[in-house]
């Protein structure tokens, strides 16, 4: 990170020392305009990496999924018209473990 910020840091100010005045004149408002552009754009890439590293820091087991009530309703409701298809237990007795 920190050499991203050195190297766009130093890019800002070669950019910035260049003379407008001793450029022709009719390029100098869009030499101007790209200058303007390219500091503004300068100054939102260590934001820009910030936001992008946090987002990738997420993780996807910490996070709750914004669906697990709606699937978990979804499954009960497949699961009762599967026990109207397939009367009986559908679960065995319970084995307790032995003492070993």
């Amino acid at each position: 990170m920190s050499a991203c910020s050195e190297a766009v840091e130093a890019s800002l100010k070669k950019i910035s020392e260049i003379r407008i005045d001793q450029l022709p004149v009719s390029i100098r408002g869009r030499a101007l305009k790209y200058i303007r552009d390219a500091e503004e754009h300068g100054n939102k890439i260590p934001e820009k990496i910030d936001e992008f590293l946090r987002e990738m820091a997420k993780s996807h087991l910490l996070n709750g999924d914004p669906d697990a009530e709606k699937n978990a309703a979804g499954r009960q409701k497949d699961l009762k018209h599967l026990e109207g298809l397939h009367p009986g237990r559908w679960r065995g007795p319970r084995r307790k473990k032995s003492a070993r």
